[in-house]
């Protein structure tokens, strides 16, 4: 009679494989992440360091840090070849890059409110529902009325009134998602679309359409509504399940992850400390831009260069 735990010390190599013969590829590339991600600390750290009374200014400065923390998510999930993995986390980087670079671009105070607002909405709710489950462990009703009682204040009482008027102008009562207050971004693709408007990115050979397509794309993985596009047709035509930590679209994701921290990067700069921004710039033409250009070309991983990596059973 088999024991499991005879299994559970390996798994299937051609189906896992946790040390490739590409491990050094894997490890160059999660480098290019390290590297943006460690003078994305910096940036954090010289406009933290920036005495304020804005209160608009914590939303920027955990927004930019939730971004690089996420940058460096991927980083070590690249390292083992882990790309399925990223997508989530890379769909979570592209909302929220959009996200700040909607509130950058212009009436930044009140936009950034206006996440504060959204913010403390969402935890009214789900303490609500957490209200109503048998012998909640924390003190929810204090934390509803410190929400409530923040709602209050003069600096969101505008911003307050807005969303419960827009909510309630809502057929079924939906909360109203923080960018469309004011006249704003009314879903995902609108706010997509506010945020490239007027931005070169003619370096990155990228429109609008393109990030929203890729959006999308990653919203699936995110959703759980694509597991069964994880196959290949290997030489023989067959119909091939792919592995597990597969990097065949690993440059594709690192490009992308680049272009989105080059953006949010260079208009963080430019709100907080503009006499950085140089600094950056020089930066980007020395690495950011070369590394796009090379991770657009030849491709570094395929199925066909790595055959003892593909699995051999098929459908």
């Amino acid at each position: 009679m088999d024991n499991l735990f005879q299994y559970s010390n390996s798994p299937i190599s051609n189906i896992l494989n946790r040390d490739p013969d590409y491990i050094e590829t894997l490890k160059f590339l999660s480098e290019k992440i390290d590297k943006t991600v460690n003078i994305g600390t910096h940036f954090l750290n010289w406009a933290a360091s920036i005495k304020s009374d804005d209160l608009s200014k914590s939303t920027i400065l955990f927004m930019f840090r939730k971004i690089i923390s996420d940058m460096d998510g991927m980083s070590i999930l690249i390292a083992s070849g882990n790309e399925e993995s990223c997508r989530p986390i890379q769909r979570r980087m592209l909302e929220g890059s959009l996200a700040l670079l909607y509130i950058l671009k212009e009436d930044t105070y009140r936009r950034a409110m206006c996440y504060q607002v959204g913010e403390a909405k969402s935890k009214i709710r789900t303490y609500r529902k957490l209200l109503k489950s048998p012998n909640p462990k924390v003190d929810l009703k204090w934390g509803i009325k410190n929400m409530e009682n923040m709602l209050k204040r003069k600096e969101y009482k505008a911003i307050n009134t807005e969303w419960n008027a827009i909510k309630e102008k809502n057929k079924y009562k939906y909360d109203p998602l923080w960018y469309s207050l004011f006249n704003g971004p009314t879903n995902v693709r609108e706010l997509n679309n506010s945020a490239f408007t007027g931005m070169s990115s003619g370096e990155y050979n990228v429109t609008a359409t393109h990030i929203y397509a890729i959006y999308q794309e990653l919203s699936e993985d995110t959703h759980f509504a694509s597991s069964m596009k994880e196959m290949h047709i290997d030489v023989n035509g067959a119909a091939c399940l792919n592995p597990l930590r597969n990097p065949i679209k690993l440059q594709t994701t690192i490009k992308f992850i680049l272009i989105w921290a080059d953006m949010v990067y260079k208009a963080f700069l430019g709100h907080f400390i503009p006499d950085k921004l140089d600094l950056y710039m020089c930066f980007r033409k020395e690495f950011i831009i070369p590394t796009i250009i090379e991770l657009n070309g030849k491709s570094i991983f395929s199925f066909e260069s790595k055959k003892n990596h593909k699995l051999i059973f098929c459908v």
